[in-house]
């Protein structure tokens, strides 16, 4: 008969940097409990599960989660109920604080500022594989381009995720020949006397006003459409 019932005397969760799991959500922790009294050996078992633990230290509690353990002795006395919490830091969440798509058509000046909440500070900021920096700012992107930003704490956790840059509508040029529409826009009119084409063009998609020139681009038409007709 044992001389004292059976009771959790003390437990110990590991600790990294004041945490059980330094990742949220990773199964690096543990926590060693100390039984007194019963009858050895004993057995550890999690609440509302029949996994037995036959060694006072347990591991791969993961970050972020609540446990309930109790004991059990050889002759099947159970102990009191212990709820503790593996803690970890918040998860890194990651998003794009501003983004300035690119200038132009095809071009490669856009830049994006990227901003983190959870985790351990500082953070390294990482774009497409490219040499990773202390700040979350990157410039000359390209639009229409897809990239893939990933953060990484102080304890070594991370985050990634994927960021697609548009691009904005590329600037067209349209001509037609008066003369013949199936045919591109011509300099000379089918009797071939000189001076007597017209040139219709006509500007769509781009961004803002359209400014339309012919060789001399110092001599320019603030229009969408123009016909030149000398």
């Amino acid at each position: 008969q044992p001389s004292q019932d059976l009771l959790i005397d003390s437990y110990e969760l590991s600790d990294s940097l004041g945490y059980c799991a330094p990742c949220f959500g990773d199964s690096i922790g543990s926590i060693s409990i100390n039984l007194l009294g019963g009858s050895l050996p004993y057995t550890i078992y999690l609440l509302d599960s029949q996994t037995p633990y036959t060694s006072s230290n347990i591991t791969n509690l993961m970050g972020g989660s609540n446990y309930q353990f109790y004991g059990v002795d050889s002759q099947g006395c159970h102990s009191d109920t212990i709820s503790v919490l593996c803690n970890s830091p918040n998860p890194i969440s990651l998003s794009i604080n501003q983004l300035n798509t690119p200038s132009c058509c095809n071009s490669c000046d856009a830049s994006l500022s990227l901003s983190v909440l959870g985790g351990v500070q500082p953070f390294q900021y990482q774009l497409n594989n490219s040499v990773t920096q202390n700040e979350g700012g990157f410039d000359q992107l390209c639009g229409d381009s897809m990239y893939y930003a990933t953060v990484t704490d102080n304890v070594g956790c991370s985050r990634a995720d994927s960021i697609f840059i548009n691009t904005i509508t590329c600037l067209t040029i349209d001509t037609i020949n008066f003369i013949d529409n199936q045919q591109p826009a011509i300099f000379t009119d089918s009797c071939g006397e000189t001076g007597t084409a017209k040139i219709f063009v006509e500007a769509s998609q781009g961004v803002g006003n359209y400014f339309i020139s012919m060789g001399d681009i110092s001599q320019s038409f603030e229009t969408s459409a123009h016909v030149f007709d000398n």
